[in-house]
């Protein structure tokens, strides 16, 4: 196996990747308890967006704790698997690429902390380059915590790349993840239209109190998707 960086990106032969970049700030008026929400026109209202969230050095310093996305029925967030409380001040780099892909563990692509992706881009392609999000509830539907950090490695016998959890835990069946593709544009900051939005308006102020009881509710549980237009509405330019 050839081990890489989180910091990745996605190679799609033939196909050109357009992207945009986003620099978010986790302050007082996006916090709610263990997360924060995002406003960004091209996310919001948008519960099958697919899309990245990465940390730099100083971030992961500050929250040392393994994050996902989740939508709150209105807009996307970023949350504490572990449920511990957001920092102010955290940045996170958020990228909308028309080449993602959702991944859904099952019993098939499972093997205890492992999960292998099997998707056209990246079969038989040691050099993909690609970066991974844990998605909660993607199409707000399910509610899966996976409480470790992840990453990536390109395993030559099954010419495939595998997911792994870094605290060598099981990947609970039914876990999503975002598999996007990065370029290397310098992301824009994004300015809060409504800074007095009221995030703990949501009763879901807790991830696992969210509706989404029943991840198994999904009929697309395990499957690989590529969605036309990433469920952006054509946000992307």
């Amino acid at each position: 196996m050839k081990t890489l960086s989180f910091f990745i990106c996605f190679l799609f032969v033939n196909v050109v990747c357009a992207q945009n970049t986003y620099l978010f700030t986790a302050s007082l008026s996006n916090i709610s308890s263990n997360y924060c929400i995002i406003s960004l026109p091209a996310l919001d209202n948008k519960p099958n967006a697919l899309f990245a969230v990465e940390t730099n050095a100083a971030t992961k310093a500050a929250n040392p704790h393994p994050i996902g996305v989740w939508y709150t029925g209105t807009k996307w967030s970023i949350f504490n698997q572990d449920k511990a409380a957001m920092p102010v001040g955290l940045q996170f780099k958020i990228t909308l690429s028309n080449q993602a892909v959702l991944a859904k563990a099952t019993d098939v692509t499972v093997n205890n902390d492992k999960m292998f992706i099997d998707a056209a881009p990246l079969n038989n392609n040691p050099d993909a380059k690609f970066t991974v999000t844990q998605n909660w509830n993607p199409g707000n539907i399910g509610g899966v915590y996976n409480n470790s950090d992840i990453d990536v490695v390109y395993n030559n016998d099954m010419g495939k790349w595998i997911i792994q959890n870094k605290s060598n835990t099981p990947i609970p069946i039914n876990a999503a993840f975002n598999v996007v593709a990065l370029n290397s544009d310098d992301p824009t900051p994004i300015t809060e239209s409504n800074p007095g939005a009221n995030p703990g308006a949501n009763p879901g102020a807790n991830p696992g109190a969210n509706p989404g009881a029943n991840p198994g509710a999904n009929p697309g549980a395990g499957t690989i998707i590529i969605p036309a237009n990433n469920g952006l509405n054509g946000a992307i330019n």
